[in-house]
């Protein structure tokens, strides 16, 4: 690993995380060129010490490494493009959240131009990002990876190469969120459930603030059997689970509460017992997830 000290980076996009990563990298010493179509936000950098560029492509020029930091996929690919057209020849590190074959795109481009880029997906708040809590998942160029861990790890240092493949650090990203939006959206409707049934709030912590380490449990026993294709049950079968959600979706009716998460639930469940599943694990709705 490359001990790069007061390196020159680049930070183009000076939103909430943009604005944290440049700020982490001025705190660790480095130089830092910052740009952002809103003129204003880059400009409230220069009282960390920033330097701010007057266009992305001088941005880029201005150090060997440039961190993108965008809303979308959309605006890497028009700066990518613009840089073409200039003497640029920096490493690339792209932290926008998008889909895969998005990824697939950047990576094709990369290729074209040959230019060494990183794609990383971010597991961490703006307020995270400097401590050895956050996380930043990277793949792509492993040279890319291999001259600026040290700079991405001052970043993030939890933060983890998952192989040349650019597209790996998205779709790790896309699960994820997938899953957190998921689970927190679950725990706000069941914080108003619980509320409407008349539990304080410091009730259901104590309740809800078990559940993580039963989820941990039941993800090692699902990918376990979900590997040896085994979807028999000792517990309680998918009849069970339909049964039971579907009083709590129409108890949450009548309560008044949306419940959007125990009614989507509640339909999953439904389906795997429509497709003759009904007397298995509730692991065999993973039968049915992937229609393809």
């Amino acid at each position: 690993m490359s001990e790069l000290m007061n390196t020159s980076v680049s930070v183009l996009g000076a939103g909430l995380m943009g604005s944290a990563i440049a700020r982490a990298l001025l705190r660790a010493g480095h130089s830092v060129t910052v740009w952002n179509r809103t003129a204003a936000k880059a400009d409230a950098l220069r009282g960390d010490g920033a330097n701010v560029a007057q266009s992305a492509v001088e941005a880029m020029n201005a150090s060997p490494l440039s961190i993108f930091v965008f809303k979308s996929y959309d605006a890497v690919n028009k700066l990518l493009d613009q840089a073409a057209s200039t003497d640029f020849s920096g490493d690339v590190i792209n932290l926008v959240t998008g889909q895969p074959e998005d990824a697939d795109r950047v990576e094709h481009w990369a290729t074209r131009h040959d230019v060494r880029l990183l794609d990383g997906a971010i597991l961490a708040f703006p307020n995270d990002i400097g401590t050895e809590d956050a996380a930043i998942y990277f793949s792509g160029d492993p040279g890319v990876w291999e001259q600026w861990e040290s700079v991405v790890r001052g970043l993030a240092g939890g933060s983890l190469y998952l192989g040349n493949q650019m597209r790996l650090a998205n779709s790790i990203d896309t699960v994820t969120l997938s899953l957190v939006t998921a689970a927190e959206c679950a725990i706000l409707e069941t914080l108003a459930y619980g509320q409407a049934l008349g539990l304080p709030l410091s009730v259901l912590w104590d309740t809800i603030s078990q559940v993580p380490a039963a989820l941990e449990n039941f993800i090692s026993y699902a990918v376990r059997k979900i590997e040896a294709s085994d979807y028999t049950t000792s517990d309680a079968s998918i009849d069970t689970w339909v049964m039971s959600s579907r009083q709590i979706a129409e108890h949450v009716d009548r309560m008044g509460i949306r419940g959007h998460q125990i009614k989507a639930a509640a339909a999953s469940l439904r389906a795997a017992q429509d497709a003759g599943l009904g007397a298995l694990d509730l692991l065999a709705l993973h039968q049915i997830a992937d229609h393809r």
